[in-house]
Parts: C-alpha cells; structure tokens; sequence
C-alpha cells in the first residue's frame, strides 16, 4: 500500500492559496472613507429637504400641545403653551425649557384675545377638562406651509399641509 503525505492545514499550501482577507489598515481606511462621505451626506439631505424640516418641526408643536392637554387632564390644573414669536421659542407651562422655531420659518400664530399677555407672545391654555382656548399656529417656508390647529371644543391638536 503507498502512503500519500498530507498537511494538517489541509492539500493546498498556505502560500499557494494566497490572501484572501483584508489587513486591518485596509478595513480602517475604507470605514474612514464611509465615515467621512456619510457625514457630508446627512446634512447636505437635511439642508435640501424643507418638507422634511417644517413637518418635524410641526410635529414637536404638536407634541408639546398634547402634553400640554395631558398634564391639565392629569394634574386637574390649568397647562399652556407659550409662544414667543419674537424669540422664535415655545415652552410649555411645566417647564422651563425653551424650545426654538428655525429661524428659516415664517410663523403666524391666532390665539384667544385674552391669552396674549404681550406684544409677541400668545398661548394656548389647556383647562382640566380637556378642552382649550385654541388658535393655530402656521409656519412657512417659501411655498410650504404646515398649520398646527388646536381645537377649543376637545383640545386636540392636530398638523396638516396647506
């Protein structure tokens, strides 16, 4: 009987099998590269989607409403939404915290007569019920506009195209 030698690594030689991975230099080069092109992607889409922006910017309104109402239903007490459309800012009765408006956006705010306490500032109260003073709040951008409605009957608040 002939006898055949064999490796442990296997038939094929290492050196003939030749490289088939990548050195760690390589891999770090390319995640580099992929870093780089990804974080000058992201802001060059952000800065050319303004549906994108007034929408989400729309949405936080919306939200900081709806808190607003939750917080009076749960804590029996009078919340409101403040807006200070000469600061660009918004905050809700509960905090202190100031939340900016981009200053790319026009903004028109219709609220009750008697929650506009100064030239420039308006709010949105929320009474334990549920219901509201309501009003909307309008941002624009060129041709778009989104308005943010508050109804005074049930104190929802709702965004929509215009």
């Amino acid at each position: 009987m002939a006898r055949i030698r064999t490796s442990r690594l296997g038939s094929v030689a290492p050196a003939a099998r030749g490289d088939s991975g990548f050195t760690l230099l390589e891999l770090l080069v390319v995640l580099t590269i992929a870093a780089l092109i990804s974080g000058l992607a992201i802001p060059i889409f952000a800065a050319a989607s303004p549906r994108l922006q007034i929408s989400s910017t729309a949405a936080e309104i919306v939200t900081a409403l709806r808190s607003a109402r939750r917080l009076a239903i749960a804590q029996s007490r009078e919340q409101f939404v403040e807006f200070n459309l000469s600061a660009r800012t918004y905050r809700l009765s509960s905090e202190r915290a100031r939340r900016e408006i981009p200053a790319r956006f026009g903004i028109e705010l219709v609220v009750a007569r008697s929650e506009v306490p100064k030239t420039g500032i308006g709010r949105v109260l929320f009474y334990p019920d549920g219901t509201s003073t309501g009003g909307h709040i309008r941002l624009s951008l060129g041709a778009l506009s989104r308005k943010v409605a508050v109804d005074w009957f049930d104190g929802s608040a709702t965004a929509r195209d215009e």
